[in-house]
């Protein structure tokens, strides 16, 4: 899986189960997405992450985790994508996790983290525009 989070108020969530984690398939994920040239992106140094800067034209922030889960110096963190991917583990059963049977787990789960403002509200308003007139 790849994923990332929005750093914003809303904290928009991206996760994509891909076949490789490979720097190919994560810039591709990039550009089918539309991140927004010139996004500052921060990760740890996986080594496919280094693709992302001139393929995507987005800034790339690192931290080494060996080291720190915060770089002192640069004040660069992963915590909000290492906290996302914990949550929605934990709501994943683990026999479904092998079984690749997963998707409608992380689709609920971006979807709860999009509409927690008002999730009732929400819920209401997809069951309004799935209705057959």
């Amino acid at each position: 899986m790849i994923g990332g989070v929005e750093r914003a108020v809303e904290r928009r969530v991206l996760a994509e189960i891909v076949e490789k984690r490979d720097a190919a398939t994560l810039v591709d994920v990039v550009h089918r997405r539309r991140a927004a040239p010139g996004s500052i992106v921060h990760s740890d140094l996986w080594k496919a992450s280094k693709a992302i800067p001139s393929a995507a034209h987005l800034e790339h922030r690192t931290v080494n985790h060996s080291r720190h889960f915060v770089d002192p110096d640069t004040g660069v963190p992963t915590n909000t994508i290492e906290g996302t991917w914990h949550g929605m583990k934990v709501g994943i059963p683990e026999k479904v996790r092998h079984s690749g049977k997963v998707e409608n787990h992380i689709s609920e789960f971006i979807w709860r983290r999009q509409n927690e403002s008002d999730i009732w509200s929400a819920f209401l308003n997809c069951l309004a525009q799935s209705a057959v007139v």
